[in-house]
């Protein structure tokens, strides 16, 4: 615990240092040049831009493109894909994708450098610990559906809907076969689940709560099946 615990208290520092020049090897290997149109992208997706639509707004309004157009980004982003920085989260049962960082590490120091201009300036390690555990949630929905795409062999998408979310579906082709929903804290409110247990019932498919701990639940649900790391590492999740 002790180790962990100084691997994050070093964090903040520490991707200020790395990460700029992971960033400026990434391009200089692919022979492009990390223009201001970049740097832009990647903050606008680590503050929570994550459709071309809302990251073209916020590059216009910083004056980095020349009119709200999305199709202007489109080719940067296609381009951050290619090389690995960006990966696409299709939204299901639309022809939409968000956008998010494939490194975690990289869209806590681009999530810093949007909200407290870390790349100029200091910030105190208090203050950058508080984010980071504010992100943790994130980076952990982003695991799990790395995870259960890879043990289930489906595709992860999302569920984005006017009046509720879905972290993670996952889909065989078109067919929407499991929906996810991660809640990475050690206590959830009986109130909380009861909300969730409505919320992903009205799927007729495999319906997943994935915690750290499912022991540590208020109580069994039965709506929905309750899972953590190690039930999926030593069980069989075949669709």
């Amino acid at each position: 615990m002790g180790e962990c615990w100084r691997f994050f208290r070093a964090l903040p520092g520490t991707v200020r240092l790395t990460v700029p020049s992971l960033i400026g090897e990434i391009f200089t290997e692919e022979e492009r040049m990390y223009t201001r149109v970049y740097d832009g992208i990647l903050k606008a997706i680590a503050d929570g831009r994550q459709v071309s639509t809302e990251i073209a707004s916020q590059l216009y309004s910083h004056r980095l493109i020349p009119a709200q157009d999305p199709s202007l980004v489109h080719p940067y982003l296609k381009i951050l894909a290619d090389i690995g920085l960006l990966e696409k989260v299709k939204i299901y049962g639309k022809n939409k994708y968000y956008y998010r960082h494939v490194s975690q590490v990289i869209d806590y120091y681009y999530y810093l450098d949007a909200k407290y201009g870390v790349s100029e300036r200091d910030i105190q390690e208090t203050q950058a610990l508080k984010v980071l555990a504010e992100r943790i949630p994130l980076y952990a929905e982003q695991f799990v559906a790395r995870l259960l795409s890879r043990k289930m062999g489906l595709w992860p998408e999302k569920i984005v809907e006017k009046d509720y979310e879905v972290d993670i579906a996952l889909t065989d082709f078109q067919k929407l076969v499991a929906v996810v929903e991660v809640k990475w804290k050690e206590n959830i409110p009986r109130s909380e689940l009861r909300n969730i247990e409505e919320k992903l019932s009205r799927f007729p498919c495999k319906r997943i709560l994935f915690v750290p701990n499912r022991e540590d639940l208020p109580w069994e649900p039965e709506r929905v099946e309750a899972w953590d790391v190690e039930s999926v590492i030593s069980t069989d999740t075949q669709k």
